[in-house]
Parts: C-alpha cells; structure tokens; sequence
C-alpha cells in the first residue's frame, strides 16, 4: 500500500516532515478516532520506509499462545459462574414459589439445589476476575493486544451466544404470554436470564467499541 492510499501513513509523512514529535502525532490520530494500534503501525511504516528495514517481532508465537491461553481460560470460565449464577437464581425462584402439583418426595432442599452452584461460582467467579486482570495488564503494555485472533474471536463469541439467549428467551417469554401461560416464576426466571446475558452482551459491546481501530 502506497502513501497516497493510506491516509494515517500520509498523515504521518506529512507531520515528520515538519517535523512533529511521535507522541504527538499519536495523540492527534486518537483524538480523531484512529486506534492506538493503527498510529503505531502507521509510525513503524514511515520508520521501516525511511530505514528500509522491518521493525523485528519478539517472541510472538510464545506469547500469542499465552494470550490465547488467558482469553480462552476467561471465555470457559464465564460460562461457568454465569450459568452457575443462573441457575443458582432459579433454584431460589423455585423454592420461593414451589410447584404444588410436584410431589414432596422429589422436591430438593434449597441447600441440595444451589450446591453447585455456589460451588461453581466460588471457584470460576475469581480466576474469570484473576484472567481479565491478566489481560488488562497485557492491554495496558502493549495496547496492540487487542487485536489478538484469540481476543476477538471469543469477544464475538460471547456476544452471539448472549444474543442467541436474549432473543430466544423474549420469544419464549411472548409466545408463553400469548397462549395465556405466563406465571411469576416463569417471568422471573425469563427476567434472570434476560439480565444476565444482557449483562455480558453490554460489557463484550462496550470493550469492542472502547478498543475499536
């Protein structure tokens, strides 16, 4: 790609032509919306043109595979305590509202039932904070880590399994109330799932639109 083509690298020719500090000319490619990571790429193309001489990778493929590693530990690790928490919630809808027409000798205690649960939550809860921590420091060292293949395929992920929730529990939650079913347990656990898959949809929406190029 050509100067004329890329206009951050035009951009970065012109402002060294002055010449304009690195740093500055970061800050006004941020302030005008470009990411961090594509003014660095941009800096590292006038130097590699000027020098004739690719800027050299260190150590890539062993820490790709770390990151990938912390992402994908994050990634199962939400899954658990979200589902964990889940399910927790709905044990708690269940023995606040029991069914009458089940029999009592199938009716576990609320302890028998959210067992796992807690349990799940107890042990996935912290290294899902323990791995994200990881990752934001990552980020802060070398922002262009948000731009792992790992990051982003699992960042995608989350969002389309959170949609495919969200949406198939308001249609269930419509059609139930069309044919006249619809119950206070049932709308209250339609409310816990809709909330917590809402909750990891905007949280994965807001870090993909921060960290944007």
């Amino acid at each position: 790609m050509t100067v004329s083509d890329d206009p951050v690298l035009a951009f970065v020719h012109s402002a060294k032509a002055l010449p304009i500090e690195d740093a500055s000319i970061i800050a006004l490619l941020r302030q005008a919306g470009w990411g961090e990571r594509r003014a660095y790429a941009a800096i590292a193309a006038y130097y590699e043109g000027q020098l004739g001489a690719r800027v050299p990778q260190r150590g890539s493929r062993a820490r790709s595979a770390r990151e990938a590693f912390l992402y994908i530990i994050s990634f199962i690790t939400l899954g658990v305590w979200a589902c964990a928490l889940g399910h927790f919630l709905f044990a708690i809808i269940d023995h606040q509202f029991p069914d009458l027409n089940r029999p009592l000798d199938h009716v576990e205690s609320l302890r028998e039932a959210v067992s796992w649960d807690v349990a799940s939550i107890i042990v996935a809860f912290p290294i899902y904070l323990l791995s994200m921590w990881k990752i934001a420091d990552v980020i802060g060292r070398r922002p262009e880590a948000v731009e792992s293949k790992a990051r982003i395929t699992l960042t995608y992920a989350a969002l389309v399994i959170a949609t495919i929730i969200v949406v198939s529990d308001l249609v269930f939650f419509l059609a139930t109330l069309l044919r006249g079913g619809l119950t206070l347990p049932f709308g209250l656990k339609s409310a816990v799932a809709i909330l917590i898959a809402g909750a990891i949809f905007w949280y994965y929406v807001g870090t993909v639109q921060h960290e944007a190029p």
